[in-house]
């Protein structure tokens, strides 16, 4: 699983997130977009919904391939 409720990108902030896309913008790195909700807001109604921007890259700090990951979540 990539990105799910708890992950340190989402800052405790925001829950969900759901239905991702990738634009690519450089050498082994996307922005990725999600939908998200506010902690604390009922979702089922799907009004509080917000999209949010990540960053996903498949390069380590020295550019080099590795496994995909957010880089939110460890920087």
């Amino acid at each position: 699983l990539l990105i799910a409720t708890g992950n340190r990108a989402l800052r405790e902030v925001w829950n969900g997130p759901g239905h991702p896309s990738l634009i690519k913008v450089g050498d082994g790195l996307f922005e990725l977009y999600v939908h998200a909700w506010r902690e604390g807001t009922d979702h089922r109604t799907g009004d509080d919904r917000r999209t949010l921007m990540l960053h996903l890259t498949f390069r380590d700090r020295e550019m080099r391939r590795s496994e995909p990951y957010v880089a939110e979540d460890r920087f």
